[in-house]
């Protein structure tokens, strides 16, 4: 699999926001599966930066909690990716994710909130493009596991691109019923969500994050998952050595970057994370290991599928 890596890291006077309200969503019994919204809005200079922000922080954070949406994921992209602020949106029904926008903009103070956002003059835009996908959460992991964000920490957002829908199936029936989730587990990964994509860009595809209390327990976990022997066993069973996305190497990827968290801690949110004082960003070009794959430097060898 062809590989980029992203993660999430503190850095000083900034804090991830994953904030929920009384009204987040849920399901009866816990079983109904979640839809995400990923949204990725490109920026390429400073004033889209300081725009953007201003948006997710002061309207859409805020107007997503009065809709009882949440807990929601905001992040900014420092490697792996052009800069990228990244938003994760839970919903509980597909009506939820369609109406979304129309219930903003029927959010007299969302509307307010927003305006220099959305009338961004031509010559100083607020963003270059927004990508947004729609997920939905797999059986194996139907909602969304907020962690625990008193303290700072590390995120790692994995997109898995099949060359084919059969391909990307069989993938995903390796992780949600194959037994791979559980390895992950079994070996202390703290899974967030896992996705596969419905809606979206570079389809087949399907995405799903990890979070970490640092940089060595994130090394540490994988060496763990590289050398159980569950998965040593599962990697080798027939029907997955042999699946198409394993065959067809030069058109498959796991696509990864480095983010860092985008907002400072937002007064009466249900979930923050405390402003860290240091940071855990990587940097590095991208290069090709012996077997051919893409890495970030820093982080080579972390899956070693």
């Amino acid at each position: 699999m062809t590989r980029r890596d992203f993660l999430a890291s503190s850095a000083p006077a900034v804090a991830l926001t994953l904030a929920g309200s009384t009204g987040a969503t849920a399901q009866p019994g816990g079983a109904a599966r979640q839809l995400y919204e990923l949204r990725r809005y490109r920026i390429r200079v400073g004033h889209m930066r300081d725009t953007t922000r201003a948006y997710l922080k002061d309207a859409l954070l805020p107007a997503l909690g009065r809709l009882g949406l949440g807990p929601i994921g905001m992040f900014d992209v420092t490697t792996g990716e052009p800069p990228t602020a990244v938003v994760l949106i839970p919903h509980a029904s597909a009506d939820s994710a369609v109406t979304v926008g129309r219930r903003l903009a029927a959010d007299a103070a969302y509307v307010k909130a927003a305006e220099s956002f959305y009338n961004a003059p031509a010559d100083r835009p607020a963003f270059d493009r927004v990508e947004s996908s729609l997920l939905v959460a797999f059986e194996g992991m139907p909602q969304l596991q907020a962690p625990d964000t008193t303290k700072p920490r590390i995120f790692e957002l994995r997109r898995y691109e099949g060359p084919s829908e059969a391909a990307s199936l069989k993938k995903i029936e390796m992780f949600d019923t194959g037994g791979e989730l559980a390895i992950f587990r079994k070996v202390g990964f703290r899974p967030v969500f896992f996705g596969q994509a419905l809606y979206g860009v570079r389809l087949p595809q399907f995405e799903y994050m990890l979070t970490y209390a640092s940089m060595a327990e994130r090394e540490t976990q994988w060496t763990a998952f590289r050398n159980d022997p569950d998965w040593k066993v599962l990697s080798q069973k027939e029907e997955y050595r042999d699946a198409p996305w394993r065959r067809s190497r030069g058109r498959s990827s796991e696509r990864r970057a480095l983010t860092r968290p985008s907002l400072r801690a937002i007064q009466n949110s249900k979930f923050r994370m405390k402003r860290s004082s240091g940071s855990a960003t990587l940097r590095g070009r991208a290069g090709r290991g012996s077997s051919g794959h893409r890495h970030a430097p820093a982080i080579q060898n972390s899956h070693s599928e």
